[in-house]
């Protein structure tokens, strides 16, 4: 059942016009609200504040939902590349050009709270080509294990063989 935006009252209303993904990311934050895991300094009145977060997860659907329509209708005809991990909503830069972000791959190991990551994201333009840039992220306050740096070199060259094959 499609609600228009203005008559919602929880974002399930808008469910239908949302992706699976955005549809579990708000299921989440709904169950984390409920059991008060959302509070890291309780209020007095617990039940404004879920109100509040509750209201700020509608204001979010609102949006996941109207991006939604934005991108099939205006950037539908527009192909994502194969093996695409996730797809950001297209964006205008503000001089009328318009990409969407893309991440082909995201791999992270955690050396006890020191997260070392690599990615491949790509910017797409409306005419299907792709720029696609690795990074790579290491947080150099706890040193590496032998083995965590042959883990995080394999990722790399995982990185690096997709960028690769993208192009």
């Amino acid at each position: 059942m499609t609600t228009d935006d203005d008559n919602a009252t929880s974002w399930r209303d808008l469910a239908d016009q949302l992706t699976p993904e955005q549809i579990e990311r708000f299921d989440h934050a709904e169950q984390l609200c409920m059991t008060g895991a959302h509070l890291a300094f309780p209020q007095n009145d617990r039940s404004k504040t879920i109100a509040d977060v509750l209201d700020g997860v509608l204001k979010e659907a609102r949006w996941d939902a109207q991006q939604n329509l934005t991108d099939a209708h205006t950037f539908g005809h527009v192909p994502r590349p194969a093996g695409v991990e996730s797809a950001d909503h297209w964006e205008d830069d503000g001089t009328g050009t318009w990409t969407g972000r893309l991440s082909l791959l995201s791999r992270s190991i955690d050396r006890a709270g020191a997260d070392s990551t690599v990615y491949v994201d790509g910017a797409q333009h409306t005419d299907g080509t792709v720029e696609w840039s690795l990074y790579v992220l290491a947080d150099d306050r706890k040193p590496f294990t032998a083995d965590q740096a042959r883990e995080f070199a394999a990722m790399i060259i995982e990185a690096a063989d997709k960028l690769d094959g993208s192009r």
